[in-house]
């Protein structure tokens, strides 16, 4: 399931649960049949914000890794400047989400 989650990020650089599950089901009908049902049950909040934030860490570390090629590439200082501080922010927000995570996972 992963793997078609982070396969279809690559894809279309966005993560949706309805059309994962139709990306899913192209590929896997047996696999999509099962998460269908477990996406259709009512799970705690407090499991699905868990397991979405987790799955979230995903574009912002390619967000990141991305961010930090194009500072190698840079030569103009202001421009490197500005991708500095839009590392800073994703790494901010990276951090929130992976402590949310952490947080909730201990209750």
């Amino acid at each position: 399931m992963a793997a078609y989650i982070t396969e279809y990020f690559e894809k279309n650089n966005s993560v949706d649960a309805i059309k994962v599950l139709e990306y899913i089901k192209e590929q896997d009908p047996v696999l999509e049949s099962g998460l269908r049902k477990i996406y259709e049950m009512e799970i705690p909040n407090k499991f699905n914000r868990g397991v979405f934030d987790v799955i979230n860490q995903k574009p912002l570390d390619v967000q990141i890794n991305q961010l930090k090629k194009d500072l190698e590439k840079c030569t103009d200082l202001k421009e490197k400047s500005i991708i500095v501080k839009m590392i800073g922010e994703k790494i901010l927000e990276l951090q929130a989400v992976k402590s949310k995570y952490i947080v909730d996972k201990g209750e």
